[in-house]
């Protein structure tokens, strides 16, 4: 086999298995489970594009490529906050992003996730 192919198809397996690894490490904080979802600012970090074709009632489009230095001027650091995305692996990047800068955000996964636990939330209050 030739060299080149050997080491593109390394790379690339060594690159899935550490995204995947991240990505099942950190995929929901199950610190929401039980807790009035409601009282959370909800920020779906998907294109405009995917937004449009479907959200989490109340969720303000915060897309993760918009997530910068000038637009987090725009959110209010006394809230909480819970990101999500389609499939959990933007919504960990952004509430990274937003840990760092000093809000106070919980990793909501995908949306799938997020409406799991805002379902339990809402049958337990």
């Amino acid at each position: 086999m030739n060299p080149t192919v050997l080491a593109i198809i390394l790379v690339v397996l060594l690159g899935s298995y550490f995204v995947l690894k991240n990505f099942k490490n950190s995929k929901t904080d199950h610190s929401l489970k039980g807790k009035n979802i409601s009282q959370f600012q909800i920020l779906d970090v998907r294109t405009p594009k995917e937004f449009r074709q479907g959200h989490i009632k109340n969720a303000i489009n915060f897309p993760l490529s918009d997530i910068n230095s000038e637009n987090l001027k725009k959110l209010d650091k006394e809230l909480n906050y819970i990101t999500y995305c389609a499939h959990g692996l933007r919504s960990i990047k952004a509430s990274k992003i937003l840990k760092e800068n000093d809000f106070k955000v919980t990793n909501g996964g995908s949306i799938k996730d997020l409406q799991k636990l805002m379902a339990y939330s809402e049958k337990r209050n």
